[in-house]
């Protein structure tokens, strides 16, 4: 938001399926809310093509607008990549794209893209942490944590300051 984007759309498979894409879609939205924008939001099948993501971000599309994609599902980035080939021109100026993890081709892609990367490592050693100190009846850990991700900036989206 604080990078010029006027409109916003996210893309996400269904978000009651998961806590984790629930977790992500809510943030999104509250975030949004905080500073007073709103956006459009397309929850779409596990197994959307490219094709159809393509007719639908045709449709909501408006140049001259500066509008950012997020998509909540690392499976679905691929996908909306794929359907944005005509637009890549675009980006980050016109349209931005930001998505999880896939760091094993969006720093390859052109443009590359950015994405929020989870603590994987982090989060499995905690859950084992939490796991064994439960077992031994200790107690110690705190069975909800929440990790810091970090993002992996791009050139799908404006360079944050």
């Amino acid at each position: 938001m604080d990078d010029g984007y006027d409109e916003f759309i996210m893309i996400t498979a269904d978000p009651h399926v998961l806590s984790t894409r629930l977790e992500r879609t809510t943030g999104f939205l509250h975030a949004l809310e905080i500073k007073g924008k709103t956006c459009k939001t397309h929850v779409v099948a596990d197994d959307v093509t490219s094709d159809a993501l393509r007719d639908l971000l045709y449709n909501e599309l408006r140049f001259g607008v500066r509008t950012l994609i997020f998509v909540a599902n690392c499976f679905l980035l691929p996908r909306v990549y794929l359907a944005l080939k005509d637009y890549r021109n675009l980006m980050p100026d016109t349209i931005g794209l930001i998505g999880f993890d896939n760091t094993e081709w969006t720093n390859f892609s052109s443009p590359t893209v950015t994405t929020i990367v989870q603590p994987a490592y982090d989060e499995g050693y905690q859950a084992a942490s939490i796991l064994i100190d439960s077992l031994k009846g200790e107690n110690e850990q705190i069975p909800n944590q929440i990790l810091k991700c970090s993002v992996n900036w791009n050139e799908s989206t404006k360079q944050h300051k």
